[in-house]
């Protein structure tokens, strides 16, 4: 073998020959010079001989180099050779003599550095662009592969060693992403034989006793790099055209020193799931740069994010972020404008003496930052006398456990906009009223509290739509008060507090009753017919479904149908309907229908969230003023539109060593694991016999070949059963939770959503036998068979999250920022249109439509 030219003053090849024959490969040589010039490139020479296969095979080719953190490797063209005498072939009839193209391999690159990391160095690998028929076996007439690539080092003066990796994987298929199944399974990778040979031990097993198989540390190779180099550091880094810009608008990241392959991911204010506007790392190696542009963003802040091929950050890259300024033109530039938030949850001070066992006991995984709500409200306080709406409305959850001395003090905490001239509407949530949990929270103690009465709550909140009302309901604390001369606000009260002296906890389902909804008709008539106002309601409990199977597993008013799902599937309590009310879901919708109603104002979901209900109405919820991420809403009034936008209250202090808003998100999903392993141990019995029911099996030796018993694993205390749970279905479920609770899922990955919890049901499944790939699929439709499609559900109701949509995938409804007409009436008769034929949803034809909603085709559209 030659040196090149170019090298020949100073290159010293190496030439070891080994006798291990203890994998398909060895190394037959490598070739490294022994010392080297500062800043400049040399060119290595791997040789790989077999060692007793006797099969040829079809796969790709890897090798990996580890090398000082910031040196270069690069390989050719031609950088894999495969050699034999002239005019030998392989089983295929394919020359043996032949070379192939290698490319840089990130995922291998991130496996080799998890199993065997040093301090300072970096593996840098690369598999064969294709697969390709291997020949190195005996009798083939082939006797060695060689690889080829240049290194260039950094030029900082010193010794270094390097180590070297070979290995290969079978793949009869052409698939680049072949090696990605060992992404998140590093005890499968280093088992197999993408580290059939290397000159080092792995240091990280993954798990169980696997190792690389074949170690030959007679291989390294030592490098000196000669004095009077000038140092070059290739940190990672993201850039933007600008750190701030308007909504709509367009930004620029830059990237430098990104490894190829690796994405660069927009994350919105804490948001655990990406936006679906990706950029993925062109050119080859680890050290590329490039740009790329992101488009139409929502107001907020935005991290940017470096990520390798598993998800985790590149290594000292730190992040950008992105703000994308509100819409200046819209609510905020309106002469009029509502805020509405939902539940405060407010914990006076004197209910809290100190936080402890007590008080998280009581929070459980509710996201409410309930200790913080005296500082978050009297922030959102600050915005509403900055921003001067003509009203703030609060859907309900005044308080965290009805507690009578927190609401006295959100009373007074209110008093500050009544007194600024700026109205004030409540209405109660289900935790406001005959509470029997008022606690005040000491260390591990909780010492019960004075609650109030419906009597009492209208008396506290005189000043906030009680006194000054146009009209009050004498069955409930329902009432009607005008805002401004365009705007009156229907406030209903749903909540069922009258039963609550007989139980021990709250009553969280909601209805009206026929006597109030014809006093909400008569209502909406005086409001409408006096002044034309378009008519909001204000109330806690949702009226609608905001997305597929809320109606089962949520709450909504009038609900007939909902169902205890958790007994349902255990068999405790065979699925107990709800009350039957006098009126369903579907009366009271078409009530608010019928009393021209715009929009409902709700906040009894964790779920930024608008839908659009019987194609009449707009029903706008909004998450917890105090839950992550702490939101609110601002609307403008304008001339027969509301503009609608979304904020959030920020620049608070942090908490517990995080900025307040991670947090927030933290708090959200803070506690699942506790809540799990009580709700384990408090329902072992009704979780041991649902196992028991359906996952032990007779068993009679003298009949049966074998005990089908023994392929499953079946916890036995609640311990474990909680411990699997939270190991399989509650981290996507929690996913969820927080994605729900961003609004307009749509724009970001939405399909992992989906793709996550169906892993965590086959997680949850796999973790209760030994042969999941065979039984998981027996167990699913032993379930389908019985009417319970696990599968089909999940998929329902998580796609609709994910994807944005209550029933009609169609209708994809802008949770965050939207224009919303007065009286969408008439859109139910509305016939089938031309496909070019836009309309209203008054059934107008509009030549030129701007944003909003409009039928076109027959089908509802949503302009942005």
């Amino acid at each position: 073998m030659k040196c090149s030219r170019k090298h020949h003053s100073w290159v010293l090849w190496t030439l070891v020959i080994t006798l291990s024959l203890a994998s398909c490969y060895k190394f037959g040589r490598i070739a490294t010079p022994k010392t080297v010039d500062p800043n400049t490139a040399y060119e290595g020479r791997i040789v790989v001989v077999n060692d007793g296969n006797n099969g040829e095979q079809t796969g790709y080719s890897v090798f990996a180099v580890r090398v000082p953190r910031n040196w270069e490797v690069t390989v050719g063209d031609n950088a894999y050779q495969q050699y034999g005498p002239k005019g030998a072939k392989n089983e295929n009839g394919e020359d043996v003599n032949m070379t192939a193209r290698m490319v840089y391999s990130l995922t291998l690159s991130e496996l080799y550095n998890q199993s065997n990391p040093k301090e300072g160095y970096e593996w840098i690998a690369f598999r064969t662009e294709h697969v390709y028929r291997r020949s190195l076996v005996q009798g083939s007439g082939c006797d060695s592969i060689a690889l080829n690539y240049t290194v260039l080092n950094d030029g900082v003066a010193g010794t270094y060693e390097l180590d070297y990796i070979i290995g290969s994987i079978e793949q009869n298929e052409d698939d680049v992403n072949a090696i990605d199944k060992y992404a998140n399974d590093l005890s499968g990778f280093l088992g197999s034989d993408l580290c059939r040979v290397s000159t080092e031990q792995a240091t990280n097993k993954g798990g169980g006793n696997n190792e690389f198989n074949n170690v030959m540390p007679e291989f390294k190779a030592k490098i000196t790099v000669k004095e009077g180099g000038t140092p070059k550091v290739n940190d990672p880094a993201l850039t933007l055209s600008a750190t701030t810009i308007d909504a709509g608008s367009t930004a620029t990241i830059n990237y430098a020193n990104l490894p190829q392959g690796a994405v660069v991911k927009l994350y919105k204010q804490a948001s655990i799931l990406a936006m679906n506007q990706t950029g993925i790392v062109e050119g080859t190696g680890r050290h590329n740069n490039g740009s790329f542009t992101v488009t139409d963003l929502e107001p907020g802040t935005y991290h940017v994010k470096a990520l390798r091929g598993s998800g985790m950050p590149v290594d000292g890259c730190e992040e950008a972020v992105l703000t994308v300024k509100y819409y200046t033109d819209k609510a905020l530039a309106a002469d009029k404008k509502l805020m509405v938030i939902g539940e405060p949850c407010m914990l006076a001070p004197t209910q809290l003496k100190a936080a402890g066992k007590a008080y998280d006991t009581a929070l459980g995984v509710n996201a409410a930052l309930s200790a913080d709500a005296p500082e978050i409200m009297s922030a959102l306080i600050d915005s509403a006398l900055a921003y001067k709406p003509e009203a703030l409305l609060i859907a309900g959850g005044l308080t965290m456990d009805g507690g009578k001395e927190s609401h006295e003090y959100l009373a007074s905490m209110l008093k500050r906009l009544t007194d600024a001239g700026i109205k004030v509407c409540v209405v109660p949530g289900d935790q406001d009223i005959n509470n029997p949990t008022s606690s005040c929270y000491d260390g591990d103690e909780a010492t019960r509290v004075a609650n109030i009465n419906a009597s009492e709550f209208a008396s506290i909140y005189a000043p906030f739509g009680y006194a000054d009302a146009v009209m009050r309901d004498e069955n409930s604390l329902s009432y009607l008060s005008y805002i401004t001369d365009d705007v009156a606000v229907l406030a209903l009260d749903a909540c069922e507090y009258e039963y609550a002296d007989t139980i021990t906890e709250v009553i969280e389902t909601a209805h009206l009753s026929p006597a109030t909804v014809e006093w909400m008709q008569k209502a909406a008539d005086a409001a409408l017919d006096s002044q034309h106002r378009a008519l909001v309601v204000l109330v806690h409990h949702l009226v609608g479904a905001p997305f597929v199977g809320y109606g089962t597993l949520g709450n909504i008013m009038n609900n007939n149908d909902k169902i205890d799902i958790v007994s349902a599937i255990l068999g405790t309590a065979d699925g107990e309907a709800a009350p039957a009310y006098e009126l369903c879901t579907a009366d009271i919708q078409e009530a608010l229908k019928n009393c021209m109603v715009t929009a409902v104002f709700t906040g009894d979901s964790n779920g930024l969230d608008i839908a659009l209900i019987q194609d009449a109405f707009f029903q706008v919820n909004t998450t917890s003023a105090v839950a992550y991420d702490c939101p609110f809403r601002l609307v403008g009034i304008g001339e027969k539109m509301f503009n609608l936008e979304t904020r959030y209250t920020t620049n608070l202090p942090g908490r517990e060593g995080l900025t307040f808003e991670n947090y927030a998100y933290y708090r959200t999903k803070y506690g699942w694991d506790a809540y799990i392993n009580a709700l384990c141990e408090e329902n072992w019995d009704a979780i041991n016999g649902f196992l028991q029911n359906n996952f032990v099996f007779p068993y009679d030796p003298a009949v049966d070949a074998f005990d089908t018993n023994m392929f499953f694993n079946l916890p036995t205390e609640p311990a474990q059963m909680a411990a699997l749970l939270n190991s399989s279905i509650i981290p996507p479920l929690v996913e969820t939770i927080v994605t729900f609770a961003d609004g307009n899922e749509h724009l970001k990955e939405s399909q992992q959503l989906v793709d996550d919890f169906l892993a965590g049901i086959d997680n949850l499944l796999s973790g209760l036998n030994t042969l999941p790939a065979i039984i998981n699929p027996m167990l699913k439709e032993g379930f389908a068979a019985a009417g319970l499609d696990i599968d089909a559900m999940a998929t329902a109701v998580v796609s609709s999250i994910a994807y944005n949509y209550a029933e009609d995938p169609d209708i994809v409804v802008n949770d965050l920022n939207i224009e919303i007409p007065y009286y969408l009436t008439g859109i139910s008769n509305l016939k089938a249109n031309d496909d070019d034929v836009c309309y209203d949803l008054q059934g107008r034809r509009i030549e030129q439509p701007t944003k909003g909603l409009y039928i076109m085709g027959n089908k509802k559209i949503l302009v942005k």
